[in-house]
């Protein structure tokens, strides 16, 4: 039985080799985003609230930089959104070698 570790070579779906690494990698950035995309209207809502409680001081931008404010939700989707570049541009230089 051949045991594979982190460095080593596997077949994506294109019959490419990839590090183990790397697939993983990517795997866990794109399962972040999808996570703070399906989160993101709750974040608006937590935020601003509903009701006649709400807060209507925020409208247009204003609103959504606030939303992006609530628990860093934006800092973090920006993050993942430049590791996904990264990660998209170390596996395109890969398959160019």
């Amino acid at each position: 039985m051949q045991r594979e570790t982190l460095g080593t070579p596997v077949q994506d779906d294109g019959g490419e080799s990839v590090p183990v690494l790397l697939s993983v990698a990517e795997l866990l950035v794109e399962g972040g985003l999808i996570f703070l995309i399906m989160l993101s209207p709750f974040m608006w809502l937590l935020r601003d609230g509903l009701g006649p409680n709400s807060d209507p001081r925020s409208a247009g931008w204003q609103a959504v930089r606030r939303a992006l404010d609530t628990f860093w939700w934006g800092r973090t989707f920006a993050i993942l959104l430049l590791l996904k570049l990264l990660l998209f541009s170390v596996r395109k230089r890969m398959q160019d070698d």
